[in-house]
């Protein structure tokens, strides 16, 4: 892809509504002077980024103009607050200037660094006993803070039912003798706390309560084996309850790391995907290493190269967690891959929900890339378009003969001539066959065309039918006079 050398200049008159309430980046209109407190911006798209003059004017020089959609953020700073948001997309013309329209500015929140979890009681010794969870983000500076957006921003997941339960306002419930690990994820911040509960008491003094070694098979309550390792992970039976693993699997969650593995580098053995990121545990290079040198081991770090594409999105498109760039289109569909991400389409697929229309045709028009039937009147999208229906008003229907057609990754049966038979649809094995009932209407044939499958009335004399297997499609067809 070569630069066009035109050069692409936006206009920027910033009006600020009040301190930190919110201003509007007026982008294509005639530049005003700023307010006595001025906004330093910057702004970017495509990989660009230019400071904004004292006068609100900017220029991007060189944007990549190969009609591709794009967006442009802003982003300001006033003192010590911090103002951003983003354009609606808009195709990158050729050659010419751009009118982005506005940009609705808001405070930026403070990014947690982490989450600290408290649990009061930390420890559970009665069957339907509660404790209370409570949640700090860990702010840049090692301050703690309470969540912005408030608790309902964050959910909540017990490692294991059998020992106590999460209730969504985070009140934790006793169940059974063992360690649950509850974890929280706030805006893609993960955070965990254990949670101990022991019913009963320990017949052999080995620190295992005697429920806990009944409902694991390679325990004995009769038997002092606290300090055993019948799994070989490197961790006892004393600290697999702790930890709330079990003794008896060597990998508790599945994810290719061991629990003692897990143990020495600080991820979380209940958790097989502890970042979030889409990438199992046992699948980050050098888990417990640091690649962008952010303060995160891999295995911790959503995104190990900053560049705002998650790792497992990364290894979908292109196999490692740093190989995709965010300003390309891996999936041709016409958006970037950080605009995908931002959007939540997938940028390994030109049309994400399977309606038949690409995403980037979505995303600029009026329905949903990630809804195949965005009025919900049981027609996916692009098969409206495609009869000439609107796909974003429910009263607006297609209107065809009897024809069944896959559209999209839908099937739809329509039946709007006359004289029609009625219908009449029977399962067959893992097969769908649709047969007309009542006379004189001719019999129906099934033709595969492409990957379609398509049954369509054809002329009399009617003739009995058989079905074929050819590949992977099944072709039914008259063989013989009546």
């Amino acid at each position: 892809m070569l630069p066009v050398s035109a050069r692409h200049v936006w206009r920027l008159r910033v009006r600020l509504r009040g301190a930190l309430l919110g201003a509007l980046l007026a982008i294509g209109s005639t530049p005003a002077a700023l307010s006595q407190a001025p906004l330093q911006c910057t702004v970017d798209t495509l990989n660009r980024v230019v400071e904004v003059g004292p006068d609100g004017s900017f220029a991007l020089e060189n944007v990549p103009a190969d009609r591709r959609l794009a967006s442009v953020r802003a982003i300001c700073r006033q003192g010590t607050a911090s103002l951003g948001g983003r354009s609606e997309l808009l195709t990158v013309p050729v050659g010419a200037t751009a009118e982005v329209g506005e940009i609705a500015l808001a405070p930026l929140p403070s990014s947690p660094q982490a989450l600290r979890l408290f649990a009061l009681p930390g420890r559970l010794q009665a069957r339907g006993a509660t404790a209370q969870l409570y949640v700090a983000t860990v702010l840049a500076d090692g301050s703690l803070a309470a969540p912005e957006d408030g608790p309902v921003s964050v959910s909540f997941t017990s490692s294991n039912a059998a020992v106590c339960t999460i209730a969504p306002e985070g009140v934790v419930t006793a169940v059974g003798s063992g360690t649950c690990l509850i974890t929280a994820v706030h805006h893609g911040v993960v955070g965990t706390v254990p949670v101990i509960v022991q019913l009963g008491g320990d017949a052999d003094g080995d620190g295992l309560p005697d429920d806990f070694e009944r409902s694991f098979p390679c325990l004995d309550p009769a038997m002092a084996d606290g300090a055993a390792d019948p799994d070989g992970d490197s961790r006892s039976n004393v600290q697999e309850l702790q930890a709330g693993t079990d003794p008896c699997a060597a990998d508790t969650d599945g994810d290719g790391l061991s629990d003692g593995q897990e143990a020495a580098i600080g991820s979380s053995p209940v958790l097989p995907d502890s970042d979030f990121d889409g990438l199992l545990d046992g699948r980050e290079p050098n888990p417990g290493g640091d690649g962008d040198g952010d303060g995160r081991i891999n295995v911790l770090d959503p995104d190990q190269d900053n560049d705002g594409l998650p790792d497992g999105v990364e290894v979908r498109i292109c196999g490692t967690p740093t190989c995709a760039a965010p300003f390309t289109d891996s999936d041709g569909d016409g958006l970037t891959n950080l605009d995908e991400v931002g959007l939540g389409t997938d940028p390994t697929r030109r049309d994400s929900d399977g309606d038949g229309i690409d995403d980037a045709a979505e995303a600029l028009g009026a329905t949903d890339p990630l809804d195949p039937d965005s009025d919900d009147d049981g027609f996916a999208d692009g098969f409206e378009i495609l009869r000439g229906s609107s796909p974003t008003d429910p009263a607006s229907r297609p209107t065809v003969p009897l024809v069944t057609e896959a559209v999209g990754g839908r099937f739809a049966v329509l039946n709007e001539a006359a004289p029609a038979a009625p219908v009449l649809a029977e399962a067959v094995g893992v097969l769908l066959s649709l047969l007309n009932q009542a006379a004189p209407p001719p019999p129906a044939s099934a033709e595969a065309v492409g990957k379609l499958f398509s049954l369509l009335n054809h002329a009399a004399p009617p003739a009995p039918s058989t079905a074929e297997s050819v590949g992977p499609l099944v072709s039914v067809q008259n063989t013989a006079p009546p």
